[in-house]
């Protein structure tokens, strides 16, 4: 039995291990789906008769809200329809569909229970019936202007309004009445009210009246206020006066059976639900336990069979998963576990094949073959996938080094502090030619004056070139390359090309690079380079890299040339300005000496004058005194001739 069983596949081993669990799990869950949908019934049909005690208690409160307030809105009294009916019945319908499904059920299959369920519907409709009449009663009884009480408020306003001489108290307090009955619904009101009509009409008799048709006329008015009110009274008795009279009652006790009966009808599904549950929890569960016997049977027996070949596959997994190759398995049976330790050992090998390979990789053995017998593999494609990014990583990483290396190399020498820009460019392109391996270069500067190419610097194979060329903008592909202000890359020239149309004289190369010199889209020259072998794509972005800097660091010389002149003029200008300054100066200052000289001049004479001024003023003072003495004298003269 156990050498049969050892050469079952696992495939037929598991299936004979767990048939016959699967086949009881079956069983067991069919036994349980078909226990739960039961159950879920019954919770459906609780929840269906829950549904049927909240549309109750929605559709009392309708009816409450319709004696309370609905019956008093105009749509209502002019046409008999409203919400609140349209709410009822729409609720009413919902009520009888779902208590014909609920009747469906097989619990209702039993006399008893559908007998419950019959009275249930006839409580319902008795309560239906019940707010149809109360819609009719009311309707008939009318609010404020309609019905009898729109004709009661016309009888009682048409006395209010005449010009009768009635006892104002009297009216009010009938009018009293009538709102206090309409509040409270107390009958002792209407008692009051037919004793003070009966006075209020007395009062009217016993009045003198010149005209008794219109006293006639008001108690034709005052008795149909009185029959109307008491017909609205009636009415009113009707409908209910409370919650247990009337209509309103009916509605109410029917109400309150159906209430009852929902109670009696959930406890009874609640009944039904908790037997039916218990018995399918006893047989589920006994179910159950045969099954796990079973099951730990099975286990016990199958697991000694398998777990011996698992063990062995299971040491090689970890041993390998720890970091370290396991032994090569050893294959006793044909089985599952058979190919699984044959195909264990293939995978040692195509790691063992992996990791050799890729510490090849490590060493910088880039050009490394893959194992053709695992090539196929994912493994081996991925690592071999890696191999070639490596090489092109690789490759661009060499490719990267060279450029920023001769970037280096090249701003190390535009650093250089030379003489002239002749200087400069003969460095840059004999550096150049020689680091990207060309034949010939030309380096041409656009002149800021005449706005012409001039040739400044020229290499070709491994010697300085002294050329004069001035060529116009558009001229020969230099020219044109100003113009475009943009590379210029041909291959396959024609032997004599090159002498034609470039400024490289007689040489034969057959590629020609052409590299405006510009700075933000100036172009201020340029660089002209011939080849035998065809330039690289990182190649001619080196060109253009150094091309930027050669046209930066000429545009920085020409700015400081520039800046150099301005300075020298300025110098001049500025010894010019304190030479003038000076002649300023001592101009000024001599104006000053002879401002000062004339302030002197002015002041003397001011001295003079108020010398001459004070001598005028003794002077006056002397002809003054002259003139008086003079004047005595004639006088002593003259009176000395009279006295002779």
């Amino acid at each position: 039995m156990k050498g049969w069983i050892l050469q079952l596949k696992i495939r037929l081993k598991l299936l004979l291990a767990f048939g016959s669990i699967l086949l009881m799990s079956l069983v067991l869950i069919i036994v349980v789906i078909r226990s739960t949908r039961s159950i879920q019934e019954y919770n459906t049909l609780n929840e269906q008769v829950d549904q049927l005690t909240i549309m109750d208690l929605r559709m009392n409160n309708e009816v409450k809200d319709f004696y309370s307030e609905g019956y008093k809105q105009d749509v209502f009294q002019q046409t008999g329809k409203s919400a609140i009916i349209d709410a009822f019945t729409n609720l009413n319908l919902k009520y009888d569909s779902l208590l014909t499904l609920i009747a469906e059920h097989q619990i209702f299959d039993e006399q008893d229970y559908a007998s419950g369920l019959n009275l249930l519907h006839a409580d319902h409709e008795q309560m239906n019936n019940g707010f149809r009449l109360l819609i009719n009663l009311f309707k008939k009884r009318g609010f404020k202007d309609y019905g009898l009480e729109g004709d009661l408020r016309s009888s009682i306003h048409g006395v209010e309004n005449s010009t009768y001489p009635y006892n104002p108290a009297e009216m009010l307090m009938l009018r009293r009445h009538e709102k206090d009955f309409f509040l409270r619904k107390d009958l002792k009101y209407l008692d009051r009210f037919n004793k003070d009509i009966t006075v209020f009409k007395t009062s009217i008799l016993e009045a003198d009246s010149s005209d008794n048709s219109f006293s006639n006329t008001i108690l034709q008015k005052t008795n149909s206020y009185r029959d109307q009110f008491n017909a609205i009274v009636t009415l009113e008795k009707k409908i209910g006066l409370n919650r247990n009279s009337g209509a309103i009652g009916q509605i109410h006790t029917h109400y309150k059976a159906i209430g009852q009966r929902m109670a009696n009808l959930t406890q009874l599904i609640k009944k039904e639900k908790e037997n039916y549950t218990r018995s399918s929890f006893i047989f589920v569960f006994s179910l159950l336990g045969l099954q796990l016997v079973l099951g730990l049977f099975l286990v016990v027996v199958y697991s000694n069979i398998l777990t011996k070949a698992i063990k062995e596959i299971k040491s090689a997994i970890v041993a390998l998963s720890n970091g370290t190759f396991p032994k090569s398995l050893n294959m006793r049976t044909a089985d599952e576990i058979a190919e699984t330790k044959r195909a264990l050992n293939q995978l040692v090998a195509r790691i063992r094949e992996a990791v050799n390979f890729a510490r090849d990789l490590g060493e910088g053995k880039l050009h490394i073959k893959y194992n053709e017998q695992f090539t196929d593999d994912v493994l081996a494609m991925s690592i071999i996938t890696m191999q070639d990014k490596l090489v092109e990583i690789n490759e661009k990483q060499k490719i990267t080094n060279w450029t920023n290396e001769g970037l280096a190399k090249f701003s190390e020498i535009l650093k250089d502090d030379f003489k002239d820009l002749e200087s400069l460019s003969n460095s840059i392109l004999s550096q150049l030619v020689n680091y990207i391996n060309v034949n010939q270069g030309v380096l041409y500067h656009v002149n800021s004056e005449d706005k012409k190419l001039h040739r400044i610097a020229t290499y070709a194979y491994g010697k300085r070139k002294f050329v004069d060329e001035v060529l116009s903008v558009g001229q020969g592909l230099a020219g044109q390359c100003v113009l475009e202000a943009d590379t210029i890359y041909l291959s396959q020239l024609p032997n004599d090309y090159v002498k034609i149309t470039s400024g490289l004289g007689e040489a034969t190369p057959r590629n020609l690079l052409i590299v405006p010199l510009k700075s933000k889209d100036i172009v201020i020259g340029v660089l002209e380079l011939a080849s035998f072998q065809v330039l690289k794509p990182h190649e001619i972005k080196l060109v253009e890299r150094v091309s930027e800097n050669i046209s930066n660091i000429i545009l920085t010389r020409r700015s400081s040339d520039r800046t150099k002149k301005l300075l020298k003029e300025s110098q001049l200008h500025a010894d010019s300005l304190l030479l003038k300054e000076e002649k300023l100066r001592q101009n000024a200052e001599e104006l000053q000496a002879t401002q000062e000289q004339m302030q002197r001049n002015e002041a003397g004479a001011k001295k003079k004058i108020k010398d001459l001024e004070k001598n005028i003023r003794h002077k006056n003072q002397e002809l003054a005194l002259l003139r008086k003495q003079l004047v005595s004298t004639a006088r002593s003269t003259f009176k000395t001739t009279l006295d002779f």
